[in-house]
């Protein structure tokens, strides 16, 4: 009985112009709960070890995954995905959250680990002792100065990405600028 209410509700909830975002952010908080140390916070995934969620699937093959785990692709995660949720209503609720689609990534993550900012600055921008500085308390305008000219320091050079456009340098600038609201 309470599988099919769940089923109504979910069904309810995937195709319906106006979802219940009570139930989508309950989805959401057992995601983060249960899903976020192997797939992250924006369910992109880690190459080498969890699927990014992005770029998937349909709500069925979801629920399949979720209450059956997946042994699926064994050379590029040879550790696959356990079965971590066993409650019914839990699995659905998580299922609808990712198939419905979870918030992006931010566009500017993607360029900032595309050019490697990381390798200088860190993941969350904190700057690596005499290599490069904490840029996560920067403003934005400063952000996309750099950003377009380059810069010399006391540390080093670091060159310009003009060649991201605007665009792209607004992109890592906003991205940047949010490692501080964390």
């Amino acid at each position: 009985m309470i599988i099919k209410y769940i089923l109504i509700l979910i069904t309810a909830f995937t195709y319906s112009q106006a979802f219940d975002q009570e139930l989508y952010d309950r989805g959401k908080l057992i995601y983060e709960q249960r899903c976020t140390f192997c797939h992250k916070q924006d369910g992109t995934g880690t190459n080498a070890f969890s699927a990014n969620l992005q770029e998937r699937i349909s709500f069925e093959s979801t629920i399949k995954v979720i209450k059956y785990g997946s042994h699926n692709f064994k050379k590029k995660y040879p550790l696959g995905m356990p079965p971590l949720v066993s409650d019914p209503k839990d699995v659905y609720l998580i299922g609808a959250y990712i198939s419905l689609g979870m918030p992006p990534a931010h566009p500017g993550k993607k360029l900032y680990k595309k050019y490697k900012c990381f390798m200088c600055h860190g993941n969350d921008g904190s700057g690596i002792e005499d290599v490069a500085p904490n840029i996560s308390f920067f403003n934005k305008e400063t952000l996309k100065t750099i950003l377009t000219n380059g810069k010399k320091g006391s540390i080093g050079t670091m060159p310009n990405f003009s060649y991201l456009g605007d665009n792209g340098i607004e992109a890592v600038s906003e991205y940047i600028i949010y490692f501080d609201e964390k």
